[in-house]
C-alpha cells in the first residue's frame, strides 16, 4: 500500500498546489481500484458498475486526520491527497497544532479537496490566536458543560449553544458532534422524560443550524446508566416496552438534525443477533419508527478491538462461503454499510483507510449477492448523502471572515467560562456578534421529511 505521508506530490490523481489552498482537478469518476482489479482477473461485474461503486465509495467513509509529523502544520499534507484520491465523504481531524490561522487554513485546503463538500468534526478543538489563551471547544467527548446546560434557564442554552456554533464556523468546520441525546449517558442532561428535554435539544440543534452548522444525535439507540460503551459489549436486556421509552427523544427530535451515530449497543431483546452497528433490525426502528430520515454514522470502529469475543462472534457472520475475508475491519465496515448506516467512522493512518477501501472495493466489485448487495447499499446512502450536501452545499463551505479580534476573544471567554452561572456574559457575547452582522450566515437544511415511499430505502423493504 502507498505510504501518503511520503512523496506527496506523486498523486494518484492530478492536481495542482496554488496559494494557501490546493486546487485539485477531479477525474469524472475514480477507476483505480476497478483497473486494478480488472489486471488481477478478479473484476466479477461490469467495468462500469465497479467505476460507479468506486466514485462514489468515498463519500460513506468518516475518517481520521492528524497533523503529527506535518511541521507546524495542523494536517499532514498526506491525508488531504487522502482526502482527494477517496472524495473522502467526512474527516475528523486531531490536530498537533492549535493556532487558529494554521487550523483554518488547513481545513480549507481538506474542503477543496473534494467535490462534494466535505464534512468536517470534531470530538474537541484546542485554538489559540496569541500563542498563549488557549480553549477547547466541541461536542463530541469531554462536552458535559454544554450538556449540563440542559438544565439551565432556555436563553443560557442558547447562548452556549451559539458560542459551540460561532467556534465552530470561525475554525472552518462545518459538522457538530453533538448533542448527546439519549438518556443515562454520563454527562447528558437527559435525565428527565423526553418530553421535558426535546424543547432543549430542538435549541441546541437550532441555534447550531441557524449558526450554519450540522448537528448529530447521538447515540441512537441508547446508553445504558452506568455503562460505558468504549469498554463494555456485554448484552444489555434492556426490555423491548423500556427501549422505546428511551428512544422518545429521538422520535421527537427525528427531523431537526441531519445526522444521527449510532453506537455498538448489543441488545439479545430486540436483536439476539447483532449489535446494533450491524443490525437491519436496530435501523428499521430508527428510521421507521422513529421516522429518522437523514445521515445514520457509525461510531468508531476502532473501539470493537476492545469487545474481544464479542466482536469476534458478531465478524463470524460474514458469509465467507461467498467471499473470503480476513481484515476484522473490512468486515465491520461492509456489515456496517449492509446494515443501513451511511457513514462509517474509521480511525487509523491514511494507509489504512486506503487498505479499507480497496478491500471494499474486492467485495463490492465480485459477482455473489453479498457483493450486488453492498454495491446497491453504496448507491442508496451516496444518493442520500449528496442530496442532503448539494441542498447545504454553500452552508457547508462557507468560509466567514471573521475578524480575529473577535474569535480570540470567543476563545478567552470558552476558556474561562466553566459553568451556567456565567451565562450572562456568552449571552453579551451573542447580541454584540449578532449586531455586527457577523452572523446570520447560510443556514443548514435539516432532512425533516417523514418516511415515505420515495426514499430508496423503504423502496428497497
Amino acid at each position: 500500500m502507498q505510504n501518503t505521508k511520503s512523496n506527496f506530490f506523486c498523486s494518484r490523481r492530478f492536481f495542482v498546489f496554488v496559494f494557501v489552498g490546493i486546487y485539485f482537478h477531479f477525474s469524472s469518476a475514480r477507476d483505480i481500484s476497478t483497473k486494478k482489479l480488472q489486471s488481477q482477473g478478479k473484476l466479477k461485474v461490469s467495468a462500469e458498475s465497479c467505476i460507479q461503486a468506486e466514485s462514489r465509495l468515498g463519500q460513506l467513509l468518516y475518517v481520521n486526520v492528524d497533523g503529527w509529523g506535518a511541521n507546524g502544520r495542523s494536517i499532514h499534507p498526506g491525508y488531504i491527497k487522502m482526502v482527494n484520491d477517496l472524495q473522502i465523504g467526512g474527516v475528523l481531524p486531531h490536530s498537533a497544532n492549535s493556532d487558529y490561522k494554521t487550523q483554518k487554513s488547513d481545513f480549507q485546503a481538506l474542503q477543496a479537496a473534494t467535490e462534494l463538500p466535505l464534512m468536517i468534526g470534531v470530538d474537541y478543538l484546542a485554538l489559540t490566536t496569541d500563542g498563549r489563551t488557549g480553549a477547547k471547544f466541541g461536542m463530541g467527548f469531554g462536552s458535559g458543560f454544554l450538556h449540563s446546560a440542559g438544565y439551565a434557564p432556555p436563553e443560557c442554552l442558547t447562548a452556549l449553544s451559539y458560542m459551540e456554533g460561532f467556534l465552530h464556523k470561525a475554525s472552518g468546520l462545518n459538522h457538530a458532534l453533538g448533542p448527546t441525546i439519549e438518556r443515562n449517558r454520563n454527562h447528558g442532561f437527559l435525565e428527565r422524560q423526553a418530553s421535558a428535554v426535546a424543547p432543549a435539544v430542538e435549541r441546541t440543534v437550532n441555534e447550531l443550524t441557524n449558526n450554519g452548522i450540522a448537528s448529530t444525535m447521538k447515540h441512537f439507540p441508547y446508553t445504558p446508566e452506568n455503562y460505558n460503551l468504549h469498554s463494555k459489549s456485554e448484552d444489555t436486556r434492556v426490555p423491548a416496552d423500556k427501549v422505546y421509552e428511551m428512544l422518545e427523544i429521538f422520535k421527537r427530535t427525528a427531523n431537526k438534525t441531519s445526522f444521527a451515530m449510532s453506537t455498538h449497543l448489543y441488545n439479545s431483546n430486540i436483536d439476539p443477533d447483532d449489535m446494533a452497528t450491524f443490525s437491519k433490525k436496530w435501523v428499521d426502528i430508527l428510521r421507521k419508527d422513529m421516522g429518522f430520515q437523514g445521515i445514520l454514522m457509525t461510531d468508531a470502529l476502532f473501539m470493537f478491538k476492545q469487545y474481544g469475543e464479542t466482536v469476534r462472534q458478531m465478524s463470524s457472520k460474514w458469509p465467507q462461503d461467498q467471499i473470503k475475508v480476513a481484515d476484522m475491519y473490512t468486515i465491520f465496515a461492509a456489515r456496517s454499510i449492509l446494515s443501513g448506516h451511511d457513514m462509517i467512522f474509521l480511525e487509523g493512518d491514511s494507509a489504512s483507510t486506503y487498505k479499507i477501501f480497496d478491500s471494499l472495493m474486492s467485495i463490492a466489485c465480485d459477482d455473489k449477492p453479498v457483493s450486488q448487495e453492498l454495491r446497491q447499499r453504496i448507491d442508496e446512502s451516496y444518493q442520500r448523502i449528496s442530496k442532503w450536501k448539494n441542498q447545504n452545499n454553500k452552508s457547508l463551505k462557507q468560509s466567514l471572515d471573521i475578524p480575529e479580534s473577535l474569535v480570540s476573544e470567543a476563545i478567552q471567554l470558552r476558556a474561562t467560562v466553566k459553568d451556567v452561572s456565567s451565562c450572562n456574559k456568552l449571552i453579551a457575547f451573542q447580541k454584540k456578534t449578532k449586531d455586527l452582522g457577523v452572523f446570520p450566515i447560510e443556514k443548514i437544511i435539516a432532512t425533516g421529511a417523514p418516511p415515505n415511499a420515495t426514499d430508496p430505502y423503504y423502496r428497497r423493504r
